[in-house]
């Protein structure tokens, strides 16, 4: 009878031992899942907030008074198959570049872009639009979907004042 016992008791004992491991497999499958993601949502945000920098440096530098310049952003359609947003903020003074992704709220990053909201040469366009150049028309807004085809970073400069927006562009 004891020997019984014994069997019944090692076999729940090795039971729970496997179900807390596939638990906690689970678990640090998650995690790496979440780490991954959030990596991803800070490369993709450091990348565009360098893009609007540099775009927006050398339209401040430039001599020109009147151009405009575009540059089509290279990035995913999905997050590990998630979908995410690209947004357009200010915080405390500063712009930033935010992305996001939809399902898991928890899973985002911001990049600062290195240029203070309180400067009256850089306006940063926050509302919906649309701009049109030789044959090109984007429409603009300060948040898109991360899979949208053509997204583009778009600077505007007349005379000293530079715009700067997030749009789609078409032909």
């Amino acid at each position: 009878m004891t020997s019984i016992i014994t069997h019944i008791f090692s076999l729940s004992s090795l039971l729970i031992i496997l179900f807390a491991s596939i638990v906690f497999v689970q678990d640090m499958q998650l995690l790496s899942v979440m780490n991954t993601s959030r990596f991803l949502c800070m490369e993709i945000s450091h990348r565009i907030a360098s893009d609007i920098s540099n775009l927006v440096n050398i339209a401040l530098t430039t001599g020109s008074n009147n151009m405009i310049m575009v540059k089509e952003l290279n990035i995913p359609s999905n997050i590990l198959g998630r979908s995410f947003i690209v947004s357009l903020k200010v915080y405390g003074g500063f712009y930033y570049v935010e992305v996001g992704i939809i399902d898991w709220e928890w899973v985002n990053s911001s990049s600062i872009i290195p240029l203070k909201a309180s400067s009256d040469k850089v306006v940063f366009e926050f509302e919906s639009g649309i701009l049109h150049f030789r044959d090109k028309t984007i429409y603009y807004s300060s948040s898109f979907l991360g899979g949208v085809k053509n997204l583009v970073i778009w600077v505007f400069k007349d005379n000293q004042l530079v715009k700067i927006g997030l749009g789609v562009m078409k032909n």
